[in-house]
């Protein structure tokens, strides 16, 4: 048996042995790659989550972006109303100025990015344990690298997501601030 040394087997019980090792070799290898296919799997699904969350984001910035167009054009419209009863008037009210900003000129030319598709993502970590291979191991092995590939694919896209929107979270901050300062000038010239 298989308690004796190697050495010591006659060569039908030195084959059997190695055999049974080798199965029990490709058993853990299968065990592993399946493991790593689900961890793939769960990477995939939370990589896609977390690009539509972005995408989400993407779009309340677009939204306020928007909004804050809107309020610039009544701020426009409101300090003409107040140069009006001003001239009316006399000059009860000081004077104030409206200048488009650089900011404001970038934001009506900001680039619209192109969407990374995270329903097809997680459709394809549903499907990756799924292969033609014959072999459990080859086919786990063929969906992890489908799956990194997936993932790179899913990295690019949020790298180039957060590169829209970083300069346009800088330009909504500057113009909420300078939308501030104007209601608050022109809440004084009110007065």
């Amino acid at each position: 048996g298989d308690s004796l040394p190697y050495f010591l087997m006659d060569e039908t019980s030195r084959r059997d042995a190695y055999r049974q090792k080798i199965r029990y070799h490709e058993r853990e290898i299968e065990d592993s790659s399946a493991r790593s296919l689900r961890l793939v799997e769960e990477s995939l699904r939370s990589g896609a989550a977390t690009t539509a969350e972005l995408y989400r984001q993407g779009e309340v910035l677009d939204r306020t972006e928007r909004h804050l167009d809107d309020i610039d054009r009544d701020l426009t419209t409101t300090q003409k109303y107040i140069r009006s009863i001003r001239s009316v008037f006399g000059g009860l009210f000081s004077r104030g100025e409206k200048t488009k900003s650089k900011e404001d000129a970038e934001a009506e030319e900001k680039p619209k990015a192109s969407r990374y598709d995270a329903d097809a993502a997680l459709d394809k970590a549903e499907c990756l344990m799924y292969g033609r291979e014959e072999d459990p191991t080859e086919q786990n092995l063929a969906g992890i690298s489908r799956g990194l590939e997936e993932l790179k694919t899913m990295g690019v896209a949020m790298g180039s997501e957060l590169d829209r929107q970083d300069p346009q979270i800088r330009r909504l901050a500057d113009r909420v601030g300078s939308t501030d300062a104007r209601i608050r000038k022109q809440e004084k010239e009110v007065r």
